[in-house]
């Protein structure tokens, strides 16, 4: 099932999805959103900022039975994405510190337009380029120090000298051009 929609269903509060495991095409779109479907609980783990969010939820609404295709559907979003949220999350745990005690809020208002609120099972879209795709040779000169470095190597400016060499480190010496076939293996792919 490539299409996934349960929406505006106001007194749908359990469902059962065992058996449902794949989504059957290069893309799913999944739609969860303004039934009234309970979080009892809604458990936030602490996680590093380039973490994935990790947390859990206390649920007998049966969307747990959606674990495996939800899992399948994230891994190939569509441009419409993958949306699942619970309706109403009755109590929240939120852990500020790694290893750190949980802080329960037993207040918690649902936004089903925002990845970041709690009652979202997953919110995730396929990200889209648009434009057209345009191969394109790219030279670039960089100034550099005077000295010839070691390794055969010029050695890219200095932190001194007022400018972000995060990336540059030493720039090789050629020691002839390379044969055109190799040039346009080189090109660089540009997205608009």
């Amino acid at each position: 099932m490539d299409n996934l929609v349960i929406a505006n269903n106001a007194k749908l509060a359990t469902v059962d999805f065992t058996g449902l495991a794949t989504i059957g095409n290069t893309t799913a779109t999944v739609n969860i959103t303004s039934n009234n479907f309970t979080a009892s609980k809604a458990k936030d783990d602490y996680n590093a900022a380039t973490a994935a969010d990790a947390g859990s939820f206390t649920t007998s609404s049966g969307l747990g039975t959606l674990q495996t295709y939800l899992d399948a559907a994230v891994a190939a979003p569509s441009t419409s994405g993958v949306k699942a949220y619970f309706d109403v999350v009755e109590v929240t745990e939120t852990q500020s510190t790694s290893g750190g005690d949980y802080t329960e809020n037993a207040s918690y208002t649902v936004d089903q337009t925002d990845a970041d609120n709690l009652a979202a099972i997953v919110n995730i879209t396929a990200s889209v380029s648009s434009g057209r795709s345009t191969l394109q040779a790219v030279t670039a000169a960089f100034p550099l120090k005077r000295a010839l470095g070691a390794g055969n190597a010029y050695t890219a400016l200095s932190s001194t000298d007022n400018t972000d060499i995060s990336k540059l480190q030493t720039v090789q010496v050629l020691q002839k051009p390379l044969p055109l076939e190799q040039q346009l293996g080189s090109m660089l792919l540009l997205t608009h």
